[in-house]
């Protein structure tokens, strides 16, 4: 069975503790996946960030985000 989930959150500036309240969001949802039997791919996984171009531009957003043990690097697409 093939699971389609995405999460939203919005960032602060600074996105310091945004960014905090985001990896323990996916922390809670990998631990949910692994006590009820499911697996969180993170080969399948992908950030992005959505916003204007000035305010991507002024914020420092890292460029990768850690699911599951594993980096997941931010795409554009």
């Amino acid at each position: 069975m093939l699971t389609i989930l995405k999460l939203y959150t919005k960032l602060e500036v600074p996105v310091t503790a945004s960014l905090a309240t985001l990896q323990q969001c996916v922390t809670a949802l990998h631990a949910w996946f692994s006590q009820n039997g499911l697996l969180l791919n993170p080969d399948k996984s992908e950030v992005i960030y959505i916003g204007t171009r000035q305010r991507l531009r002024i914020s420092e957003l890292p460029e990768t985000v850690t699911v599951a043990g594993s980096t997941i690097a931010t795409t554009e697409t």
